[in-house]
């Protein structure tokens, strides 16, 4: 387990986009349909809202897209066989993509980067942190290298 590599999240830049392209296409469109989605919604708001007029507003957009989703999924977690309770994540996006929408001032903060794990580990699926800062003109989305896009 030492060896282990820890997985890391990444922005959503070209660099990454090619790489996720590459190595997953299918989840790179389901991710692209998210922040186009991001992007109407924030372009129409602006920044200065809380998180649930996001996600309710990102709601709007994915079903305008049809783009299959489901809003405060509920999954048990276990602790050595035990059910401790439930983690709801924000959206699951076709079955495969953990979604949390954040808000903050400027960037996302280490403690909500550690919720977008915690969404990754007890759903099993591939996980993005969709951010929206109350100061910047463009709503910012981070996905954990599960693939390891970033290996050069």
């Amino acid at each position: 387990m030492e060896d282990e590599k820890k997985p890391s999240w990444l922005p959503w830049s070209p660099k990454n986009i090619a790489a996720l392209k590459a190595s997953d296409p299918e989840l790179c469109k389901l991710v692209e349909g998210v922040i186009e989605a991001a992007k109407e919604l924030f372009a129409e708001l602006g920044p200065g809202y809380e998180e649930s007029v996001y996600r309710e507003g990102l709601a709007v957009e994915l079903r305008a897209r049809q783009i299959p989703f489901r809003q405060e999924a509920a999954h048990n977690v276990y602790y050595k066989g035990h059910c401790l309770g439930r983690r709801y994540l924000d959206f699951v996006i076709s079955e495969r993509l953990a979604l949390e929408v954040k808000v903050g001032a400027t960037k996302l903060t280490p403690d909500q980067r550690v919720q977008g794990e915690s969404a990754h580990h007890v759903s099993g699926y591939d996980s993005a942190m969709l951010f929206f800062s109350r100061s910047n003109s463009v709503p910012e989305l981070e996905i954990l290298d599960r693939h390891k896009v970033n290996d050069s």
